[in-house]
């Protein structure tokens, strides 16, 4: 218990404070986590991400993989361009595109693949 007296606005009068604390832990039941909040956070972002590419992955996976398959490929066709005109190639635009393309494929690929075997698991269900 912590008593404090602090003088009012006269000399006469005096306010008292007086702390008490109960001096004992309360438990409400309720554990805390033993995950850092950063692994949480990771955890529970993968565990959403996974879900959705398990119930619709022609939206969470064919179509950006599409739209990163023709944003390549409409690179490397300003890459044919660009050769054309100027007849050296833009290297760095080339591995870009390169790369875009070929992640565009792969995902248009897996979605597909999922697609088909989340249709077969429902139909032998």
């Amino acid at each position: 218990m912590i008593v404090a007296a602090i003088p009012a606005f006269n000399e006469e009068a005096t306010i008292a404070v007086v702390v008490i604390g109960s001096g004992r832990h309360v438990d409400k039941g309720v554990e805390g986590s033993t995950q850092n909040p950063f692994t949480h956070a990771l955890s529970v972002l993968g565990t959403i991400v996974t879900l959705v590419g398990e119930r619709h992955p022609m939206t969470f996976l064919g179509l950006p993989g599409l739209v990163l398959l023709c944003v390549g490929l409409y690179g490397w066709i300003w890459v044919i361009n660009r050769y054309a005109e100027v007849q050296t190639l833009p290297t760095g635009t080339a591995l870009v595109s390169t790369i875009l393309l070929l992640i565009g494929i792969f995902a248009v690929f897996a979605g597909l693949i999922l697609f088909t075997i989340s249709g077969l698991v429902k139909r032998y269900r």
